[in-house]
């Protein structure tokens, strides 16, 4: 369900840019001068943080970006950050099209993609975050030997996902539909929550960026 935008929405978000990436610091800044030598982890679509706060919590060695462009869930998980007194995580409050293509090469470690929207119908695959321009720019920023984790509930999605990684060269080399929980180097959300609550199966891959010499385009 979408959250509408809050009275309180604008005036946090203001008060705490220090936490926030925006398109200006990437335009202006060096990424590097942003992050020093970090392990950079992105989470595309972050919800209301549960996932970002618990994995920048578990790991400090790494640095977690997430990405959300509602926001007043932004905010949220903006406060929690803040209320956890996380050091390693900061919000990109920004649409995924406009900050992938401003991450410069062999940047990032890892990409999370937990629970994206679907698109189910035809005319909006190219939203699919697993769609295959999506799929380049996660080759090209991502380091040799990164990986894209995914889960889902939606099996069509799922074997959506999993057909384009590997058709355009990833090494899928980790597959559950019935995942528990239960791998090291990942957090509950709050949709994987509920989803487990009602009984419904998740889905997870992780698909590691190998040695393809071609872009999908």
């Amino acid at each position: 369900m979408r959250i509408k935008k809050r009275k309180w929405t604008m005036p946090f978000l203001n008060k705490f840019k220090e936490k926030q990436i925006t398109l200006e610091d990437l335009e202006t800044t060096k990424f590097s001068d942003l992050f020093g030598e970090k392990k950079i982890i992105l989470e595309i679509g972050s919800g209301k943080g549960d996932f970002i706060a618990t994995m920048a919590s578990k790991y400090p060695e790494y640095l977690f970006i997430g990405v959300e462009v509602n926001l007043t869930v932004a905010a949220i998980a903006l406060k929690k950050i803040l209320d956890e007194n996380i050091n390693n995580a900061y919000l990109a409050r920004l649409n995924v099209k406009d900050l992938l293509p401003k991450i410069p090469g062999e940047s990032i470690h890892g990409i999370f993609l937990n629970f994206s929207d679907p698109w189910p119908k035809k005319r909006h695959e190219k939203r699919r975050l697993t769609h295959e321009d999506f799929i380049d720019e996660y080759w090209r920023i991502l380091i040799k030997e990164g990986k894209v984790y995914l889960k889902t509930d939606n099996t069509s999605f799922f074997e959506y996902s999993l057909d384009k990684f590997r058709q355009y060269d990833w090494r899928v080399n980790y597959i559950n539909y019935e995942y528990k929980g239960n791998e090291p180097f990942d957090a509950e959300t709050e949709y994987e929550r509920s989803f487990r609550r009602e009984g419904l199966y998740i889905k997870r891959l992780v698909a590691i960026k190998g040695g393809r010499s071609h872009a999908s385009k």
